[in-house]
């Protein structure tokens, strides 16, 4: 996953480590 800064209350979009599958998590 990139290194960034994410803001709070924003979407953010990951992907597990080999894998497929995408989650969103709101921070």
């Amino acid at each position: 996953m990139p290194s960034r800064k994410f803001v709070e209350g924003e979407v953010v979009r990951g992907r597990w480590p080999g894998s497929s599958l995408y989650y969103e998590v709101e921070i």
